[in-house]
């Protein structure tokens, strides 16, 4: 078992630690932002074995975790439990709504985002996603986002017509979740995705 599970409340999940101080990666230099791919990448067997221990904590489902497209819906199911939003603070709020268009400030927004658990377990659960496609589909392998977009200089995947970021693709299937569970959202996005291989 990886220790850091070792003592812990059933619900609880391992948060990422970062070995450097945060900066944006919209900020990040292109030397930067190669830098911290290569540290990301170094932790997908890691934080991959984590999920893959919290699965085993919460449903005893481990087996059934075996790196195939049809691995994700056990996977789903075992940990969606942990799948949680809150509040967004002061702070986030003021954010938010300086990145809102002057014409939408009216419109009642739903001011919530994922807990910090919930956003690591979306990059646990997208290292697994890109594992399953790097075996399956050769052409496959992990860039730094190229473009200036919402997704710049993040870890992506690049072997589809457009880049693939998957803990993005993780969040939005948890989104999907929280308001209808369904425990193949993330088969279902996956399965797109490989229509858009190359």
């Amino acid at each position: 078992m990886v220790d850091v599970l070792k003592n812990m409340n059933p619900l609880d999940y391992p948060l990422i630690s970062l070995p450097f101080a945060f900066k944006p990666l919209k900020e990040m230099s292109e030397e930067e932002a190669e830098q911290h791919l290569k540290w990301f990448v170094s932790k997908s067997k890691t934080r991959q074995g984590v999920l893959l221990d919290a699965v085993e904590r919460l449903s005893g489902n481990k087996n059934e975790i075996d790196y195939t497209p049809q691995s994700l819906i056990p996977l789903w199911r075992g940990v969606s439990a942990l799948f949680k939003i809150r509040a967004m603070t002061e702070e986030e709020r003021r954010k938010f709504y300086r990145k809102v268009p002057e014409a939408a400030k009216k419109i009642k927004f739903s001011l919530s985002t994922y807990t910090t658990e919930t956003l690591c377990l979306a990059v646990d659960i997208g290292y697994y996603v890109a594992e399953i496609y790097m075996r399956h589909y050769p052409q496959v392998h992990w860039i730094v986002y190229p473009t200036k977009s919402m997704s710049f200089n993040k870890p992506a995947l690049f072997g589809f017509y457009l880049p693939l970021v998957p803990s993005d693709m993780v969040k939005g299937s948890i989104g999907k979740h929280l308001k209808t569970p369904m425990e193949t959202h993330l088969f279902n996005i996956y399965e797109k995705w490989v229509t858009n291989l190359v």
